[in-house]
């Protein structure tokens, strides 16, 4: 899941120009990968959505376009990752999310 900022809370040159550039694909510092199962990659369905700037509508990033069969994917594996991590205890999630 990727946390948008909000163009109006913060001016709109920093909103929209310093981005969070996770994961972005080789050459193209707006264009994010899927993280599926603790990997990144590309959709294979080959299509992108641009993501607007609520501020002015400029194209401040481009996002995959999933597949269902990869939404399909991406939910098994975030409900096979909560059983383990609902069995961590509390010290050790908080260590693990300070971390984060």
């Amino acid at each position: 899941f990727l946390v948008l900022p909000n163009c109006h809370a913060v001016g709109e040159a920093e909103a929209c120009g310093t981005i969070p550039r996770l994961a972005a694909t080789e050459g193209a510092s707006n264009k994010f990968l899927l993280y599926i199962n603790g990997k990144f990659r590309p959709s294979s369905s080959g299509k992108t959505l641009e993501v607007l700037c609520p501020v002015n509508d400029s194209a401040i990033y481009e996002v995959q376009a999933c597949t269902k069969e990869e939404i399909d994917e991406a939910f098994e594996a975030a409900k096979a990752a909560q059983k383990l991590w609902s069995q961590t205890p509390l010290w050790k999630r908080a260590e693990l999310l300070k971390k984060a």
